[in-house]
């Protein structure tokens, strides 16, 4: 099961001071840590080499996906920053306009006009 955190939620999040190694020999884990992060009574980790840190720092967390396990553990899975919806918002704007620049325009003739009323 996964939640999503949105703007004002994640204005909730606490960056505690807990850091802590992981224990694994994983290509990507052996010798690094993560930062548990607080969201009321729940807390979740998030790996060093995620921009999640810098983005949360800066204030440009949007969107915020955590994931709940069988056990009820949360677990950070990813995150959208504002900068990344405004491009999507600014290429859905130019797709839609290439859209409606397709619609040939016809002439309407006075009847037409007429019954619009």
């Amino acid at each position: 099961m996964e939640k999503i955190l949105n703007a004002e939620e994640i204005l909730m999040i606490k960056k505690t001071p807990i850091v802590r190694a992981y224990n694994s020999d994983k290509e990507g884990y052996k010798g690094k840590n993560y930062r548990i992060y607080a969201f009321g009574e729940k807390a979740f980790a998030v790996h060093e080499d995620e921009d999640f840190h810098k983005e949360f720092t800066n204030g440009n967390l949007a969107k915020v996906m955590i994931v709940l396990n069988d056990e009820g553990q949360w677990s950070y899975a990813n995150h959208n920053t504002f900068d990344q919806l405004i491009r999507v918002a600014g290429k859905s704007a130019e797709l839609e306009a290439v859209k409606l620049g397709a619609v040939k325009v016809k002439p309407v003739d006075e009847a037409q006009l007429n019954a619009l009323g």
